[in-house]
């Protein structure tokens, strides 16, 4: 005798068991896999956690820690948020000026607002783009005084050095700065900011 097929209600509760059964096997999966990237962040953390930060171009992660008891890290980031700011400070042209001193003024307090200042009433940015004029800088030495402790001291013996196609002039540039410690962004990965910036020399070379 032939059996009965099964009726459209039997049917359909076999089917929603079976889509009960799958959906609580994916969801299974979907947490297990949620765990597994939060476990992955977390060990990522750990091993990030009180490292220094040595940014030296301006595409930086954000540093994760804040611990600036290391005096051997803490330099380093010292040395290296004070050649950075250097770098953007001293050294553009008329394609990127607008965008380096913007960045420069994020690892800054009113140092980079005075020298933008200067720039401006030396009438600067109009004589640069009128005469295609790149200014660079050229770091000879940079070092801390020690022992090192907030504000951090730090000396600048460069050289500046403006050029165009028909003209090329040189000055030195002996400074001292200041650093103090702040909150870590992404604008500013050292957690550092330049509190005080003193000229002591900017003679002409040539």
């Amino acid at each position: 005798m032939a059996s009965k097929p099964p009726s459209p209600s039997q049917s359909f509760s076999a089917a929603a068991k079976a889509w009960q059964r799958n959906a609580f096997i994916m969801s299974i999966v979907a947490l297990t896999m949620l765990a597994l990237v939060l476990w992955e962040h977390h060990q990522f953390d750990k091993r990030i956690e009180g490292r220094a930060y040595f940014i030296d171009s301006y595409n930086a992660g954000v540093g994760r820690t804040t611990d600036y008891t290391n005096v051997a890290d803490r330099e380093i980031e010292v040395l290296g948020h004070a050649r950075l700011w250097s770098n953007l400070m001293f050294e553009f042209d008329q394609n990127n000026f607008e965008a380096n001193l913007s960045k420069a003024k994020d690892m800054s307090g009113n140092p980079s607002i005075d020298i933008i200042n200067s720039y401006k009433t030396q009438n600067l940015f109009e004589e640069m783009i009128a005469t295609n004029t790149r200014n660079r800088i050229e770091i000879d030495s940079i070092g801390v005084v020690k022992p090192l402790k907030e504000p951090y001291g730090v000396s600048l013996f460069a050289r500046r050095i403006f050029e165009s196609p028909t003209v090329r002039s040189s000055y030195y540039l002996y400074a001292t700065m200041e650093l103090i410690n702040v909150s870590r962004t992404e604008q500013n990965p050292h957690g550092l900011l330049v509190s005080k910036f003193t000229v002591l020399n900017q003679d002409r070379i040539e």
